[in-house]
């Protein structure tokens, strides 16, 4: 619902520098060379394992989709023979070299830095304080190394281990999208993805009911259907109902006509030389600024207040950004 950009250079470096630190060399060069039986003959091209190892980490997140997008059409036996042994202890079944890779995410997660956990450190460079999956609960961090998101593996570590790792393969999320999520197996929407306009994929409307009104979530992208759908969101904002009627009550209060008295009014005391107020000034003070595409990274609900606001007129939006 919410798009990611792409972390800054320096945060790349420093997240390949903890996962370096937490998978040994060894182990570098052998997921580097095991891999290429089964990811896209072009998804490497530096010529040392160590390089290849770190364009698997620092992959951009539509190189790993088209990577699992062949793997799943064309290589997953491949990938199965490579990966997991179902006569392994591990849970999940996997390879001793893939269970290692597996299990160095938690402790690159906790890898510290000036006192700070690799897992707030990342949150905070997205920019995001709220889920990008439902734009509801928050994430932000309660402490230098006390998270307030999970990391949802975009495509599951227990089923795409090469990725367990892979920087652009962790979104960060809230505990009740990471939870219902991961029980799924949908092709989903990530908030990686460059290729979805989520501003303007997922719209938010209401339908009027007898003793109040119901909050309407549509998109027409396949993939959001399946967030919306399978991550229950639309089930979660069902409450919200009660915020449509407050924005509604609240228009029918200071309609237009109000508004234009609340002027007159102010204009009479301007022309004493004291005050001036404009349309602008009461829609604010009534209903807050305008939300922005950056608001929906920071404030619970903006998105949905977002598109209501622009149905009902408040602050319609005149221009979408592509973005």
């Amino acid at each position: 619902m919410i798009k990611i950009h792409t972390y800054t250079n320096g945060f790349q470096e420093e997240y390949f520098e903890a996962v370096r630190k937490n998978v040994g060399i060894g182990d570098m060069k052998a997921v580097a060379a095991s891999s290429k039986k089964f990811l896209p003959l072009d998804f490497f091209t530096a010529k040392d394992a160590e390089g290849r190892f770190r364009e698997l980490i620092l992959a951009p997140y539509k190189k790993l989709k088209e990577a699992e997008q062949y793997i799943r059409k064309n290589k997953m036996a491949e990938m199965e023979a490579e990966c997991r042994d179902n006569h392994s202890p591990h849970k999940p079944q996997l390879t001793d070299l893939y269970y290692r890779l597996y299990k160095a995410f938690r402790d690159v997660a906790k890898s510290e830095k000036d006192g700070k956990s690799l897992r707030v450190r990342l949150v905070g460079n997205t920019g995001l304080t709220v889920c990008p999956y439902c734009n509801r609960d928050y994430i932000n961090a309660r402490a230098r190394n006390a998270s307030g998101a999970q990391l949802d593996h975009f495509f599951s570590r227990s089923k795409y281990p090469v990725f367990a790792v892979s920087l652009y393969n962790l979104v960060p999320a809230c505990g009740n999208c990471n939870r219902i999520k991961s029980g799924g197996s949908k092709a989903f929407a990530s908030p990686f993805d460059e290729e979805i306009n989520f501003n303007q994929e997922v719209r938010f409307s209401y339908k009027a009911k007898k003793d109040g009104y119901i909050v309407k979530i549509e998109t027409d992208n396949e993939c959001m259907k399946n967030n919306l759908k399978h991550m229950k969101i639309r089930e979660a904002y069902a409450i919200h109902e009660r915020d449509i009627k407050m924005i509604i009550e609240k228009q029918m209060e200071y309609s237009k006509s109000q508004i234009e008295e609340f002027q007159k009014m102010f204009k009479e005391l301007n022309d004493s030389g004291k005050i001036y107020i404009t349309e602008d000034d009461v829609k604010r003070a009534v209903f807050g600024p305008p939300i922005s595409e950056e608001d929906m990274k920071t404030r619970s609900l903006a998105k949905m207040y977002h598109d209501i606001y622009d149905k009902l007129g408040i602050y319609p939006v005149t221009a979408r950004s592509d973005s």
